[in-house]
């Protein structure tokens, strides 16, 4: 984290000190106007770099969920029934994990993918282990990585940016329980319940 700081503010002292030099009076009136215009322009094009760390994901907000079937049994079995995983999983730095988060807040719930969790290496192992339930897909390492931490829950969230017209994610919710390891405890959109059979 240190390290990216330090190289967002070398590119831009570098990015300002471009600019002096590029928008030098002197230069301009010497008559130096192209060599001062693409200047400008990579000033610019170093602008957009810089600023490309600080890009915004487009979020979508998520009503208070409090009728929902799934939010009401995820509540109901309480935190006695474990952390629950949700998908898609990806690393802890990735945003969409702030949905599953923002589930587990309203649950009173534990979740093994919670966003913006330190970086560690075995989190990002986990993800990477548990990844290809996110297409449906189960494996050895996902059913280990679920049942080394206790995880018997699975919600299956439509989350736009992963999952495309809102059908997607309900082709992984058939793809896990037809994989016979996974039942469906309840569907209601935009969430799915599912636990691991034993």
């Amino acid at each position: 984290m240190l390290a990216a700081l330090l190289m967002i503010l070398l590119a831009v002292i570098a990015v300002d000190a471009a600019a002096r030099w590029a928008l030098d009076p002197g230069r301009a009136a010497s008559g130096s106007r192209a060599l001062a215009a693409v200047g400008a322009i990579a000033l610019v094009a170093a602008t957009v770099w810089a600023l490309n760390d600080y890009r915004i994901f487009r979020t979508v907000l998520r009503p208070a969920y409090t009728e929902n079937e799934v939010v009401t049994a995820l509540k109901a079995a309480g935190d006695r029934a474990g952390p629950f995983v949700g998908l898609p999983i990806y690393g802890q730095t990735y945003p969409w994990n702030a949905a599953s988060t923002y589930l587990a807040s309203q649950t009173g719930r534990r979740v093994l993918n919670a966003y913006n969790q330190s970086s560690t290496s075995w989190l990002n192992a986990r993800a990477a282990a548990l990844a290809p339930l996110n297409q449906g897909q189960v494996d050895a390492a996902a059913l280990q990585a679920l049942r080394e931490t206790g995880t018997h829950q699975v919600v299956v969230i439509n989350e736009s940016h992963v999952y495309c017209c809102g059908r997607d994610w309900h082709a992984v919710v058939d793809d896990l329980v037809r994989s016979g390891q996974f039942r469906l405890v309840v569907d209601d959109t935009p969430f799915a319940l599912l636990e691991l059979r034993s």
